[in-house]
């Protein structure tokens, strides 16, 4: 698949397929606690909670982010750090009656961008960016744990005009993706298809996902990794079906690769996957795009219960496997 390369993450991406491992971020929960149903038949993620932040593994989730740049930047890497706000904080009026978040968690997105750039980490601030969309263009699915596509390319748009702010970007300009016609497809979320019975489903209802033609443009080729000045590490809201990394090399006008894993891997396993890749060590980019989302900023790599096993490992552990793949 093209924008992919080498060092992407192999999983199918048939119309939606990208969108159904939010399942395995809460293997552990009954499906009535997974999910909560809001005003106008809107879903919510149930472990995203809406009440208590923990300050403290905020802060460390910060101090692991702020020791990665440092270690990039001994590389001559840049690394931005794109968090995606909650849909809950984005969407609170869809939330249930009644329902409403705290002061702490209202806080939080806007303590996070503060304290990244406290540390001196570029970050993007995708608050304003998704509220401006169009009035007809939610940032969310209603029935998806996911962003839309139209929130996922103007994300892309305001981390593409960061970059260009901050580098001078390798490449030559014409190397960028030609984005393909939107197309839609009337479907259940992940939300509604993996947490609800068939009578709960059907009385939320299908909804229409407006997403861009897979396989990209007319006469688009492969990616030449040796081209690629920047590279996104990410989850399921940069897959492909959404769009990100796309758009993102669309407006840089510069080839993008990107290595993306569902949510329960996890940004830490992610990142270290990529580090360690043979892609990395043969064809360093300029910048890292390290995407996270809102409720993964309180959760380091140790965090039992929460990444699949496989993934999990001590902090200190986690800080050697960067140390080393960089080392190289």
């Amino acid at each position: 698949m093209a924008f992919l390369g080498k060092a992407a993450i192999a999983i199918a991406v048939a119309t939606g397929a990208a969108l159904s491992a939010t399942s395995a971020l809460v293997s552990t929960a009954r499906a009535q606690e997974a999910v909560f149903e809001g005003r106008d038949k809107w879903l919510f993620p149930g472990w995203e909670k809406i009440d208590v932040v923990d300050k403290a593994k905020v802060d460390n989730v910060i101090d692991l982010i702020d020791f990665t740049n440092k270690e990039l930047a001994k590389r001559n890497i840049g690394l931005v750090v794109v968090v995606v706000p909650a849909k809950a904080l984005i969407h609170q009026d869809k939330l249930p009656e009644g329902k409403t978040l705290s002061s702490d968690v209202l806080g939080l997105y806007a303590n996070i961008l503060r304290d990244l750039a406290t540390k001196g980490i570029a970050t993007v601030d995708l608050m304003p960016v998704l509220k401006a969309l169009p009035q007809d263009q939610d940032a969310f699915f209603r029935t998806d744990y996911h962003w839309t596509a139209w929130a996922s390319e103007a994300a892309a748009k305001a981390t593409a005009d960061l970059i260009n702010s901050k580098w001078k970007l390798s490449g030559q300009a014409g190397d960028g993706a030609k984005l393909a016609e939107w197309t839609k497809e009337r479907r259940f979320g992940d939300l509604a298809a993996n947490f609800m019975t068939p009578e709960q489903r059907a009385a939320i209802g299908r909804e229409v996902f407006t997403v861009r033609k897979q396989g990209g443009a007319e006469g688009e080729g492969l990616l030449d990794e040796a081209k690629a000045p920047v590279h996104v590490v990410g989850n399921s809201f940069t897959a492909p079906y959404l769009g990100f990394s796309q758009a993102l090399s669309h407006d840089l006008d510069r080839a993008v690769t990107l290595t993306w894993n569902p949510g329960d891997v996890g940004p830490w396993a992610t990142m270290i996957q990529y580090l360690e890749s043979d892609s990395f060590r043969q064809n360093p980019p300029q910048v890292i795009v390290w995407q996270f989302n809102e409720g993964q900023m309180q959760q380091s790599p140790s965090a039992e219960g929460l990444w699949a096993q496989s993934s999990i490992m001590p902090d200190a552990e986690w800080k050697k496997k960067v140390e080393a793949s960089l080392a190289q």
